[in-house]
């Protein structure tokens, strides 16, 4: 409320955040293409799991846990996800936390998994699904970061 609102004839996507959109979608598709390809072909033995399913599960994951974390850090363009705090808008962090709880269920739950067509991600590989969402936001936060601090220079 303390800034200017924006002109009438402004965009709702002026000021990068097209640009920033598109940046960002492209990021995290090609992260978790990424993920597809390693589960894809990294298996030793064939017969232990159907691999197919077993990287659709995890990307499928990896998308679903990227765009829950990167809308945490897109909440604020100026302030910093850890410097505004999760319960600074608890509502979202109810709505990502329930969304997690969701996915949770889609890959570990035996029904849902015959539903969604979905396999149980063993515990060593979950770091590597939810790598996209970490490098994401870590990249929303550094292009804050440099931003806001280039912009309070000048």
């Amino acid at each position: 409320m303390s800034r200017k609102p924006r002109r009438r004839d402004e965009s709702i996507l002026a000021g990068g955040l097209g640009r920033d959109i598109l940046l960002y979608g492209v990021l995290i598709a090609s992260l978790c293409l990424g993920v597809y390809w390693w589960f894809l072909h990294r298996s030793n033995d064939p017969a232990a799991i159907d691999t197919e399913v077993y990287a659709r599960t995890a990307v499928f994951t990896a998308v679903a846990v990227s765009q829950l974390v990167y809308v945490l850090g897109i909440r604020s363009s100026r302030e910093s996800l850890l410097l505004q705090g999760f319960l600074s808008n608890w509502r979202l962090t109810v709505a990502v936390l329930v969304g997690l709880l969701l996915q949770s269920a889609v890959v570990y739950l035996p029904l849902l998994q015959a539903v969604f067509h979905t396999t149980s991600i063993m515990p060593a590989d979950l770091p590597l699904v939810v790598t996209p969402a970490l490098v994401a936001l870590a990249t929303v936060e550094l292009q804050k970061m440099v931003r806001w601090r280039s912009a309070a220079l000048f």
